[in-house]
């Protein structure tokens, strides 16, 4: 053989020994010891213990089995970057595809939030005076179940649509309820903790923040003064006990108005489909809050623009 045809096939078989030894490393780390190179390979086919060399071989054949990106790591002899991503639940919607991980969020100026199940815990006094008002027509008390619906929309939607009442009893149910309510019912209620933390942020972070709530103005006022939210909010706005502003998108407009805001920067934080429907019949953004009231799944369905599942993700996005 020429010398420098011996050369080179010396420098292959260096090169080659080299990279089988460190075939064999790789198999020792990932836990193929060499015991386990000698049972049955389906590679092989075969249950005979295997020589040195062909243990190699076999090292090797397993490495190729697996996935590109793994096996591209391991023969490269580099770390494996492990491709990450954001523990974020922010969703932002895109065209009619669902939803995709966002981590960035229009501007907005001005932040408005329903009040029950998206800054407080109301249910203990609204169900209270809901069994109040229904026993006093004589109808049967509902469980708590067949109540969950009926905290954040109108009352005479929910007496009417989900109970069955007739105009009149509607009329009559809503009365009793709000007796019941103004002397007890309105402070059997508790904010949600993080909730006062996450206005103050973003009130020092230059947003206008308002309260949008099917609940009556005169309650909603006195229930957020009592939590120590009112120092962080520009507006309140709720239904009318005469029977005014009697959706949500209506109480939603009210709200902009008071800030005198234009829908384009305006951003509805919500927990219900409700408040996801009264945003969108006024232009508005909707940023769900899975913290409330909803059923599992209640919010993905509205298609939110986005979905939040705690305070803190609000917070940080609309503040970096």
């Amino acid at each position: 053989m020429p010398l420098f045809a011996k050369r080179r096939f010396c420098e292959k078989k260096g090169a080659l020994s080299r990279s089988f030894a460190f075939v064999d490393g790789i198999a020792f780390s990932l836990g193929g010891a060499r015991k386990t190179l000698k049972r049955s390979l389906p590679l092989f086919g075969t249950s005979r213990e295997l020589s040195p060399k062909k243990e190699r071989r076999a090292a090797i054949g397993r490495i190729f089995l697996l996935p590109a990106r793994l096996r591209r790591g391991i023969l490269s002899s580099r770390p494996i970057r492990r491709k990450m991503y954001p523990s974020v639940s922010l969703k932002r919607r895109q065209g009619n595809s669902g939803f995709r991980k966002n981590l960035s969020m229009k501007k907005y100026r001005y932040i408005l939030f329903d009040l029950d199940g998206t800054l407080t815990y109301s249910h203990p006094g609204i169900y209270r005076c809901l069994r109040y008002a229904l026993e006093s027509l004589g109808k049967p008390a509902p469980t708590d179940a067949q109540l969950r619906p009926c905290v954040g929309p109108p009352l005479a939607y929910s007496f009417s649509v989900l109970f069955g009442l007739s105009e009149s009893e509607t009329e009559l149910a809503v009365k009793k309820y709000r007796e019941q309510y103004s002397q007890k019912g309105m402070f059997e209620n508790e904010p949600i903790p993080g909730a006062k933390e996450m206005l103050r942020a973003l009130s020092e972070a230059g947003y206008a923040l308002a309260v949008a709530t099917s609940k009556p103005k005169i309650f909603a006022e006195r229930i957020v003064e009592k939590f120590g939210f009112t120092p962080f909010l520009s507006a309140v706005a709720g239904s009318g006990t005469d029977g005014s502003l009697p959706t949500k998108a209506d109480v939603i407009r009210e709200a902009m108005r008071l800030l005198n805001a234009p829908a384009g920067l305006c951003l509805m934080v919500g927990d219900q489909t409700y408040d996801a429907i009264g945003a969108r019949a006024c232009g508005v953004d909707f940023a769900g809050l899975d913290i409330g009231y909803a059923e599992k799944g209640e919010l993905e369905k509205q298609n939110p623009d986005y979905l939040f599942s705690n305070f803190r993700q609000l917070t940080e996005l609309l503040t970096k």
